[in-house]
């Protein structure tokens, strides 16, 4: 009996330990659809009360974003053509 319930026990902590970890990546993922009210509102809750994706386009249209991706598929562009050639 003994030798049956070490690996149980040990599931059960590393289901613990790893919902434990995944948390603050779901709070962050679950906050970054509410609206900025809505994030530092009293009382807290997980879910959102308006799913919105304003910060996403935010980011997007201040950071230049579209225009960083393409600079960076140009440059692997050319660098696995010159590999190719070269390499």
């Amino acid at each position: 009996m003994k030798k049956r319930a070490v690996p149980i026990i040990m599931n059960i902590v590393s289901v613990m330990l790893a919902v434990i970890m995944l948390f603050p990546i779901l709070w962050i993922m679950l906050n970054s659809f509410k609206p900025e009210p809505e994030v530092f509102a009293k009382p807290i809750t997980l879910l959102p009360k308006v799913w919105t994706g304003v910060a996403y386009s935010q980011y997007l249209v201040e950071n230049n974003i579209i225009r960083a991706y393409m600079n960076t598929f140009i440059v692997a562009s050319a660098s696995l053509v010159v590999g190719m050639i070269f390499g």
